[in-house]
C-alpha cells in the first residue's frame, strides 16, 4: 500500500503545522454568518504560518494577494466568498 504523500512527503512524518502548510480543504459550499472576500479566505490560508496568537500582519494580505494573482484570480479578491462559483472558491 502506498502511503499518502503530501509534495513527495509521507504525511505520517509530517507535523500537524507541517501538514497544514501543504494541504488545505475548503468546502465546496457553506453556510457562513461573515461575509468573508475571496481575499480573507486566501489570508485564512496564511494561518498555519502564525504563531498562536498572532493575527495576520499586513505582509500575509500581501502573501494572500499574490497567490491569487498567481491563480489568475486576483481580480476576484474583493468578491464576497459566498458569491464565488464551486471552480473560482476552491482555489
Amino acid at each position: 500500500m502506498c502511503p499518502a504523500r503530501a509534495q513527495w512527503r509521507d504525511i505520517a512524518a509530517l507535523s500537524s503545522r507541517q501538514l497544514a502548510r501543504r494541504v488545505a480543504y475548503v468546502p465546496q459550499s457553506t453556510a457562513t454568518q461573515f461575509p468573508f472576500t475571496a481575499l480573507d479566505k486566501a489570508v485564512i490560508g496564511r494561518t498555519p504560518y502564525l504563531a498562536a496568537t498572532t493575527a495576520p500582519a499586513a505582509a500575509d494580505r500581501r502573501i494572500a494577494m499574490a497567490q491569487l494573482e498567481r491563480l489568475g484570480i486576483g481580480h476576484l479578491a474583493r468578491r464576497p466568498f459566498s458569491l464565488l462559483s464551486g471552480s473560482a472558491s476552491w482555489t
